[in-house]
């Protein structure tokens, strides 16, 4: 039976969390956001749309935070500890497919892909993402794009995209058994829907906070949101 909207859909998430922080300085998952650690407020934002299986997914030498009921933490496989972006994607949509297996009738066949470095990210963002994808059963995946710069290169935003997980892990497999690395891969391999990132209703939720700068940066901006809003 076809996805036709986000509520009638087994959505699921996979949160990545297992980065070294190194031009941050300090664990990213730990930083605080609104009193609470940035992880647990992307969670948050993920979770008000995504309710069935929800992985973060870490590294063994890293310590997160307390994960909120109903979420789960898996690791990189120790043979690829630490292996980037594409392998810590596989070992959610391992996990996800495993929680699946498990699970009996109720089956997450969607999840959103996001990073605990989305600090501008809020629910109508991932609303908006899986929807897209939930409403064209033609399509496996759907990841933001940017348009073209000026030497007429399109960015893609992997880590703020939503992917089914059968033929995503199907996918990441081949690809990450023949030596890729790279989650723009994924898609390129995938049925995959851009959307226009000018066109999202939350152009913000696709900024990372990778240094000190961009995390003033995105503090700043939810200040100005906030004041706006009142």
């Amino acid at each position: 039976m076809a996805l036709e909207t986000p509520e009638n859909a087994a959505l699921g998430a996979i949160i990545l969390a297992g980065g070294r922080s190194r031009r941050m300085g300090a664990p990213k998952a730990w930083i605080d956001w609104g009193g609470r650690p940035l992880l647990l407020h992307v969670l948050a934002q993920v979770r008000a749309v995504c309710r069935g299986a929800a992985v973060v997914v870490g590294a063994r030498d890293v310590t997160l935070p307390p994960l909120p009921p109903g979420v789960a933490r898996v690791d990189d496989p120790p043979s690829d500890d630490r292996g980037g972006p594409l392998i810590a994607i596989l070992a959610g949509l391992r996990a996800v497919d495993d929680m699946n297996s498990r699970s009996g009738d109720t089956r997450t066949e969607l999840v959103y892909l996001g990073a605990c470095d989305g600090a501008l990210l809020d629910a109508a963002h991932v609303r908006f993402v899986t929807g897209a994808l939930a409403r064209d059963p033609s399509r496996a995946a759907a990841v933001p794009r940017d348009p073209p710069d000026e030497r007429g290169r399109r960015f893609l935003h992997p880590l703020a995209s939503a992917v089914r997980v059968a033929p995503a892990l199907a996918a990441a497999e081949a690809i990450v058994r023949a030596g890729g690395r790279r989650p723009a891969q994924l898609f390129e391999q995938l049925s995959t829907r851009y959307l226009d990132a000018r066109a999202l209703p939350s152009p913000e939720a696709l900024r990372a906070c990778n240094t000190p700068e961009e995390l003033a940066d995105a503090r700043a901006r939810a200040t100005h949101d906030e004041a706006r809003d009142t």
